[in-house]
């Protein structure tokens, strides 16, 4: 093949381009006697990496061999919310629990429920005092140990500021125990009241506590003495196995949990998490449109096929889409009616569409990110020329589009 023949098939661009660095390599003597005047490889373009990276996390929310997968994850149900609520943790729950869950509800009984110990005083008057001038020393001993105070009451102090200083003291410690001092009427009202309360950080009688105190502090600020025992949750499952528990919040099942909220009956199961699955159908939709959005087909032939591709995928499935609530317009974007998507997503004509082994439309979607960000398939590969300016010889390649390689390399 002669110059002039090759010279034929370069693009007028290519031309301009060849030209720009012939001129440039005239002026510039020093530079390097290799020049290349367009040397673009096989590339996809970015736009379509973009694009079929974003399809590859969204097709992701379809694997039904990942417990986080939309379609395995389960949400908790409960028949009277005022006793008990449930939630599930899809990341820790175990096939055999959810199926049994599922399909065997559990009847729960509260017989009982958890409370903490509270040590609430009678509200007084806040400009007054309730003890006299010294040094004040009592204990508060619980789980973890004996913890002593000392608090010095002067001639000035109030009964808000000695229980406010209380307070503060017994919370820097870090016991396992709050306390407070709550007012009640205007600064300088002289009917405003202070009342200090302890209550324990947890339910149960593991963080019960006692105060003593033969100084007197904490009774002449009625403290000393519980006014809500620690007392620990009763429930049953089944009707058998009774059992107790420290906390409101107890294990059913692996993953599974349920809070008390009052005592009573309820039956507890697992279903199918509408919401889930038609988040990640929304996410993949979403992700579809704005590939096609965002990819121009006519910035070369890869771009071009990727969004065959895309058009083709949702257009062969329009008619199943339809059936789930997604409307597919003529240029192969979606949209969704919400109502008929969650509809879909109970009955599980959703998951049926999506996740339906190698000939669901997840499938193929995934087959199409994967030729967009790890294969040749949407490659854009423009002719490379380049110059040898100390030999005069020019190199010529043009590409194969249909795979890795080029189609014309020579030397001339």
């Amino acid at each position: 093949m002669t110059i002039n023949n090759m010279v034929h098939i370069m693009t007028a661009g290519q031309r301009i381009a060849n030209s720009q660095a012939n001129n440039t390599s005239a002026s510039n003597n020093n530079h390097s006697q290799d020049a290349k005047v367009n040397n673009a490889g096989p590339v996809t373009s970015a736009a379509v990496r973009r694009a079929g990276n974003d399809l590859f996390q969204a097709v992701r929310g379809f694997t039904l061999s990942d417990r986080r997968s939309a379609f395995s994850r389960h949400q908790g149900v409960t028949s009277d919310s005022k006793v008990a609520t449930v939630s599930v943790n899809n990341s820790l729950t175990t096939s055999f629990g959810v199926q049994n869950l599922t399909k065997n509800p559990i009847e729960l009984e509260v017989r009982q429920t958890a409370q903490a110990q509270i040590n609430a005083g009678q509200a007084m008057n806040s400009f007054g005092r309730g003890v006299s001038e010294g040094v004040f020393n009592f204990e508060i001993e619980t789980s973890s140990g004996v913890h002593s105070f000392s608090l010095t009451v002067g001639a000035s102090d109030t009964n808000e500021t000695i229980q406010r200083r209380m307070a503060l003291a017994i919370n820097q410690r870090d016991i396992g125990i709050t306390a407070s001092a709550e007012t009640s009427g205007a600064t300088q009202n002289a009917a405003r009241t202070t009342a200090l309360t302890l209550t324990a950080n947890n339910t149960g009688t593991n963080s019960a506590f006692t105060i003593n105190d033969t100084s007197g502090l904490t009774a002449a600020m009625s403290v000393a003495n519980a006014t809500q025992e620690a007392r620990n949750a009763v429930y049953s499952t089944d009707g058998v196995n009774e059992r107790t528990s420290q906390s409101n919040t107890v294990s059913l099942a692996a993953g599974v949990t349920a809070t008390f909220q009052d005592t009573g009956t309820t039956t507890v199961s697992l279903e199918r998490d509408p919401r889930a699955a038609t988040d990640a159908v929304t996410n993949f939709v979403n992700s579809v449109n704005s590939a096609l959005n965002s990819v121009n087909a006519s910035d070369g032939r890869g771009s071009a096929r990727f969004v065959s591709d895309l058009q083709g995928m949702t257009r062969s499935n329009s008619a199943a889409l339809s059936r789930v609530g997604i409307t597919v317009s003529r240029n192969g974007q979606m949209t969704i009616d919400t109502v008929r998507l969650e509809r879909a997503a109970r009955d599980g004509s959703l998951e049926q569409l999506f996740a339906s082994g190698q000939f669901g439309i997840n499938a193929r979607a995934e087959r199409i990110a994967s030729n967009a960000t790890t294969t040749n398939t949407y490659n854009d590969m423009p002719a490379v020329f380049s110059a040898n300016r100390s030999s005069g010889q020019i190199n010529f390649q043009m590409p194969n589009m249909n795979s890795l390689g080029w189609l014309f390399d020579f030397k001339v």
